[in-house]
């Protein structure tokens, strides 16, 4: 799980200073809970994305405030969009497999031309490593092209099978 935890820690001092523009003796609570930590914020980045608030209030032995807890959801948004926007990028920057664009291109043509079985084998053959070959590298993308190809292929591989079959019913 990678999260750009620079962003993750600017967000986390941002709040932590508006936090603190107010009574800080409203944000610490007691004394009690000066021994152990004396903010949310104190805490790694890391424990404040991956622990719910009842599980931040426990490590920090009192009660979050409700100024912590509304701060704590917010990162965790800004974490969550972050993490989402990063997955995104690496899909763009993904290229598609060649042998999926052959696959859908040779499975259209063993339709198209029903008694070309040679392009529907094609297809399928296509098809079935391009799908193979997206599993294994998930650099690359295309696995509805392949996936359509591949159906188109077996699509085509009957298609000659009952036209032959008919031809020779009715020879």
């Amino acid at each position: 799980m990678k999260i750009n935890f620079l962003f993750t820690k600017t967000l986390l001092l941002f709040v932590f200073l508006l936090a603190n523009q107010t009574n800080s003796q409203a944000i610490v609570g007691t004394s009690k809970a000066l021994s152990s930590t004396s903010s949310v914020f104190d805490l790694p980045g890391e424990d404040i994305i991956d622990l719910d608030k009842k599980q931040l209030a426990e490590k920090m032995n009192r009660k979050l405030t409700w100024k912590e807890k509304m701060a704590v959801s917010w990162v965790k948004r800004k974490a969550k969009k972050a993490k989402k926007a990063s997955k995104r990028e690496q899909y763009d920057d993904a290229r598609t497999d060649g042998m999926a664009i052959a696959g859908l291109v040779t499975g259209i043509l063993g339709i198209c031309f029903g008694i070309s079985l040679i392009f529907a084998i094609l297809g399928i053959v296509f098809s079935a490593t391009a799908i193979r070959r997206i599993r294994r590298r998930p650099e690359l993308k295309g696995n509805g092209l392949a996936t359509a190809g591949l159906i188109l292929g077996i699509v085509g591989v009957a298609l000659f099978v009952g036209i032959v079959g008919l031809v020779l019913i009715v020879a």
